[in-house]
């Protein structure tokens, strides 16, 4: 890691979620399999959700560019911005190295996964071994989720270095084509998308929102990514590249 001692200094703990028979599992279960689902999505290609689902992934994660933006607007000289672009490269390194160390700690299983499982032994989880989520899966554990946690430790030390979270920006992203499952006859074609934040925890609470409609992880584990990510960007900040 660049600023964080280790990789584990920030393991998000053990979460209720993870117990597939609990209430927190089973709500989380039932919300990604209705809003998350490529089916229900594709039919609502240019709703909110659907869009807010590609916008992140699509660049709308990328808090060094975010930085960059914000900074265009400021009165800064190039040693302030070359200290916040550092910081905030340095946080995005450190809490996408502690978020896999969490995920490889508990191993928990992905929607598509769960979903399709003939029998978890929850009644109100039922399975649906058609289902598929609305984005691609990505080859490694849910808990945590890396793009909320990459989000949580940007607007953390953004917040940190201009002391408010009141720091509003636009970002306009060019969001990938999407497959679709049958019935639908094709992809879902590319798409220009351009989101708007009055704040920081604005941003980052939606980032949690476009894995939950994306169909790729639980709620649960994008919330405490964002915490997580939180914790590892004001550590960096607090304990790098201080002013002389």
């Amino acid at each position: 890691p660049s600023g964080i001692n280790s990789a584990s200094q920030f393991r998000a703990d053990w979460n209720e979620v993870m117990d597939v028979r609990s209430d927190s599992y089973t709500r989380d279960y039932n919300e990604v399999k209705s809003v998350g689902d490529a089916l229900v999505r594709g039919n609502a290609p240019n709703s909110e959700q659907s869009d807010i689902a590609r916008f992140w992934p699509g660049g709308g994660y990328d808090f060094h560019a975010i930085a960059r933006t914000i900074a265009t607007g400021k009165a800064m000289d190039s040693w302030e911005r070359a200290r916040l672009f550092a910081l905030v490269d340095m946080g995005q390194a450190d809490t996408l190295i502690g978020v896999f160390d969490t995920k490889y700690v508990y191993r928990f299983w992905r929607p598509v996964t769960a979903i399709r499982w003939a029998n978890d032994g929850n009644p109100g989880t039922p399975s649906d071994a058609a289902w598929t989520p609305f984005l691609a899966t990505p080859p490694y554990p849910d808990y945590t989720c890396g793009l909320p946690n990459g989000a949580g430790a940007g607007a953390e030390v953004l917040r940190r270095f201009f002391g408010t979270d009141e720091v509003p920006y636009s970002v306009t992203v060019n969001a990938a084509e999407v497959p679709l499952p049958a019935p639908f006859p094709g992809p879902l074609p590319a798409k220009q998308i351009t989101r708007s934040f009055d704040t920081l925890t604005q941003a980052a609470s939606e980032s949690v929102d476009a894995r939950v409609y994306a169909g790729t992880p639980f709620r649960v584990g994008c919330t405490q990514a964002v915490r997580q990510g939180a914790k590892v960007g004001r550590f960096v900040y607090q304990h790098w590249l201080r002013p002389l």
